[in-house]
């Protein structure tokens, strides 16, 4: 609104002047409406940020207080909140979203996942609103609690507190900051984190590649979690198994501080959930006074004296058994695709997320078997189960596994509305969170339309979400496209040996140059590994022919295992190998590396990588040009190409038969089980276990 200029004024704004006046005098008087203007404008106050979460939607079938509502309803939302329930349609100028005959679900929780990249996106896009974290790095979890806090200057050890409606003297007041909060709800799941879980050195969770703190006494039990609820954590996650379990893969801690750890988190207010795989640890974690088990066991049938204990200390359970399905043989996945596809089209990234995993190992049928006896008996028995995924570990995906995980807690003797509870309500009540997970006046509008028909099917296509009242996309985001052409052509590069120590110049440590993307040679020692690589660019001429061609080195007891990094492997006609038709150029660069690989780690890589953008969170399409090709030959051996690709943690493993002459191969992407082509991350070229000396060149994509 322009401000009306004063009539009586001798000079108006936009009126010519009646006296002569010179141009200095009209500059002088220009500059002094427009300083008045300016001092009109600022003095007016900033309208307050408003948001916009106001809307009523019906007549729906509600999902409430683990019911459908036996007749249609109209919710009423405002600012965010549920503020009015009713049989009849209310007289508001609000927005109205006719759904007849639709069913309105509360927005559903997912029990146990691991939060990175854009994970909370993909959980949101399938009506997951709120997430419950396992382990996550202090610093990203700290960015997170403050995009998603509604409040100025929020101590992340107070966020949690802070969503939903905290104080109007502490609401975000700026337009833009305001903005980008907003923009933070109608994106992305809530968060809670469990931060840095608490394990012993070495122990699980330490070979990840994210330095943490472990814990070794009893008597550090107080500071570690202290050190935990500064950081923004919302309950502990402890990792024990007892030295009594059946098999041991991983140190842990003891008996005496996993006691230390329960009690201490109990003395600061928060739950403790024990992240245990036999029975033998899952007992000792209940006698620990443990709130909750963080996966269920399949080593053994679950015996009477623990089922008693569960119920009788209200212990609740995260069976997890997408995840164990998928990694034991199940075919839940199948079954759950089916379910999928019978409602609509299942898209790539579900094809791969949920595609049967090929296991390098031969497991007993008792195992399933135990799985799902064992979950069952505790359904039977009363003990509470919440539906969690463990997204995105092999198997999984963000959002869309958890209607896998409550089709597993259906098949195990829970009913539609004690599975849709499981996801949604009961794991934030078990977590101490009150403001969410239920239709009902004064909970946050976290909510979930669906279309009539068959709630699980319509589940998968969800019409519409809210997220504390604001709409949700449900377009996918696209990755940005990279075309065909080199990646990295070695010529490009100066010859001489490559700086794998040290930043120098500002040019981190083993930086390649690369025609598109970012490409370095790396090993697994920032991961805390002791392999160790050397690298230069050569020419054939310069090479050592001696050791070229000649059998590698291989480790000490090793079956030529390429790499600790044991990821989805992958055999494929997709994979073609031809030797070169012509002799490579003696005179053309190359990159050789000298590789020494240590088997014992259980991260053990070094080779060559390649990402689009810089940064491994940051993927790219690669549908246009799918077909990766390379030139390598070396000592002889079993190599590999891991691909990092859509929402998997564990990289796919692509095998590549080296030999001492130069082979062109052809590895087409979109053809490997496990490959999102349309996400891809990360390549990798890694060596046997041993001491290798290997070249590659001539890094590109094709149609």
């Amino acid at each position: 609104m322009q401000p009306t200029p004063d009539k009586n004024s001798k000079y108006r704004v936009g009126t010519r002047p009646k006296s002569g006046l010179n141009k200095g005098h009209k500059f002088a008087i220009a500059a002094a409406a427009v300083g008045l203007l300016a001092l009109f404008f600022n003095s007016l106050p900033e309208p307050e940020p408003r948001y916009e979460g106001d809307f009523v939607v019906g007549p729906v079938t509600v999902f409430q207080d683990g019911r459908f509502s036996a007749t249609p309803l109209y919710v009423t939302v405002d600012d965010g909140v549920i503020s009015a329930i009713s049989a009849h349609k209310p007289d508001l100028d609000v927005p109205f979203i006719t759904a007849e005959g639709g069913t309105l679900l509360p927005g559903l929780t997912d029990a146990h996942v691991h939060t990175y990249g854009n994970a909370l996106e993909q959980q949101l896009r399938a009506g997951v609103t709120s997430v419950l974290d396992m382990f996550m790095a202090p610093d990203l979890l700290k960015t997170q609690l403050k995009a998603q806090s509604r409040t100025v200057d929020t101590h992340s050890s107070d966020a949690a507190s802070d969503r939903g409606h905290p104080s109007a003297a502490s609401l975000i007041q700026d337009t833009q900051q305001f903005a980008a909060y907003q923009q933070t709800v109608s994106t992305q799941a809530t968060l809670y984190s469990a931060g840095v879980l608490a394990t012993s050195p070495k122990g699980h969770g330490t070979e990840y590649g994210i330095a943490i703190p472990t814990i070794s006494s009893p008597e550090q039990a107080d500071s570690f979690v202290r050190e935990r609820i500064a950081e923004g954590s919302a309950y502990l996650k402890i990792v024990y198994q007892s030295d009594k379990a059946p098999y041991n893969r991983m140190p842990s801690i003891d008996q005496a501080t996993l006691h230390a750890l329960v009690d201490a988190a109990h003395q600061h207010g928060l739950k403790a959930v024990v992240h245990i795989a036999d029975q033998v640890s899952a007992q000792d974690a209940v006698n620990a006074g443990a709130d909750g088990l963080v996966h269920s066991f399949f080593d053994s049938p679950i015996k009477p004296e623990l089922l008693r204990a569960l119920v009788d200390r209200k212990v609740f359970v995260i069976p997890t058994l997408a995840v164990y399905d998928a990694n034991i043989g199940g075919t839940l996945n199948q079954r759950f695709s089916q379910l999928v596809s019978a409602a609509r089209p299942l898209t790539r990234r579900e094809q791969q997320g949920l595609a049967p995993l090929q296991l390098n190992r031969l497991l007993p049928p008792n195992l399933l078997q135990n799985l799902y006896a064992n979950v069952r008996a505790m359904h039977d028995a009363g003990v509470v189960l919440l539906a969690g995924t463990d997204a995105p570990n092999g198997g999984t995906l963000h959002g869309l596994s958890l209607q896998a995980e409550m089709l597993a807690l259906r098949e195990v003797g829970l009913s539609t509305e004690q599975a849709l509870l499981a996801a949604s309500r009961t794991p934030l009540r078990q977590f101490g969170i009150e403001d969410r997970g239920d239709i009902a006046v004064g909970q946050q509008a976290d909510l979930v339309l669906l279309a009539k028909g068959d709630v699980w099917q319509q589940l998968t296509k969800p019409s519409r979400i809210w997220h504390q009242g604001l709409p949700v996309s449900l377009q996918h985001a696209q990755n940005p496209t990279l075309s065909a052409g080199v990646l990295v052509d070695f010529s490009e590069q100066a010859p001489g040996s490559i700086n794998t120590t040290a930043d120098q110049a500002g040019i981190p440590a083993g930086s390649v140059r690369a025609s598109k993307g970012f490409a370095s040679v790396q090993t697994d020692a920032r991961f805390g590994g002791k392999s160790t690589i050397q690298a230069s660019i050569v020419t054939n001429a310069l090479m050592d022919e001696n050791v070229v061609g000649v059998q590698g080195s291989a480790a000490p007891n090793a079956t030529e295992k390429p790499v600790g990094v044991q990821g989805l492997s992958t055999q494929s006609s997709a994979v073609k190998a031809v030797p070169m038709q012509s002799p490579h150029d003696a005179n053309n660069p190359v990159l050789q590396l000298n590789t020494q690989i240590d088997p014992q780690s259980p991260m053990a890589w070094a080779g060559f990588s390649w990402v689009p953008f810089g940064q491994f969170n940051q993927a790219a399409d690669l549908s246009a040009a799918s077909k990766l090709t390379f030139r390598i030959k070396g000592d002889a051996g079993t190599y590999r190409l891991l691909v990092i690709s859509g929402e998997q943690m564990v990289p796919t493993t692509i095998d590549l038969s080296v030999t001492a002459q130069w082979q062109e191969f052809e590895v087409n992407l979109a053809e490997q089980t496990g490959v999102d082509v349309s996400a891809v991350k990360v390549l990798l070229w890694s060596a046997p276990a041993g001491q290798y000396q290997w070249q590659l060149d001539a890094i590109a994509l094709q149609e």
